[in-house]
């Protein structure tokens, strides 16, 4: 057999097992659902399994599905280290529907690790600072950090009902390009 066999041979079966291990990792990436590792995260008698559940939850294939379920785990773990690992899983939805509030909340939350994790969230979604001259600290007593969760709430909401009245205009009104000038 002439060399250049051997080398086509060698290459093609090379191809053959990275073609096989990449669609191994595609296909078999991560274990189960959304909802199952949703459930698996919030259940497991193992603190790794659930901390590993959430993990694949952030790297799921199908962030649309991932999505209410890790808003399922942030609000209803007792394990603050799964729950903390749920809001930093939030952190790429945090445009969406309901994320801002629950990350919002979190900053009452009775575990530290918790409270930090909402709040280099929020700072990370609000630009480096709180908004209307908030100030906030971890360690703050629980009476100011829910003055400061109420006010964040407040200024959401009112941001949210003015984005939600503008799309109902532009709705309405189409805008007119001239485009003559």
């Amino acid at each position: 057999m002439k060399p250049i066999y051997w080398i086509l041979l060698f290459g093609g079966i090379t191809a053959l097992g990275l073609a096989g291990y990449v669609a191994l990792d595609y296909l078999g990436g991560t274990p189960g659902t959304p909802e199952k590792l949703a459930e698996q995260a919030l259940t497991s008698s193992d603190a790794n399994e659930r901390l590993r559940a959430v993990s694949h939850l952030m790297g799921a294939k199908d962030p649309a599905r991932a999505l209410p379920c890790l808003l399922r785990v942030a609000n209803e773990s007792k394990d603050p280290y799964v729950q903390s690992a749920a809001l930093h899983g939030l952190r790429t939805f945090v445009h969406e529907e309901g994320v801002l509030f629950v990350l919002i909340d979190a900053l009452n939350h009775p575990e530290t690790l918790v409270r930090e994790t909402a709040h280099d969230n929020l700072l990370n979604y609000y630009g480096g600072r709180l908004p209307a001259s908030l100030r906030y600290d971890v360690e703050d007593p629980p009476a100011q950090r829910l003055r400061v969760m109420r006010k964040l709430r407040e200024n959401a909401t009112a941001v949210f009902v003015s984005a939600d009245e503008l799309d109902k205009k532009n709705k309405a009104t189409p805008a007119k390009l001239d485009l003559k000038k």
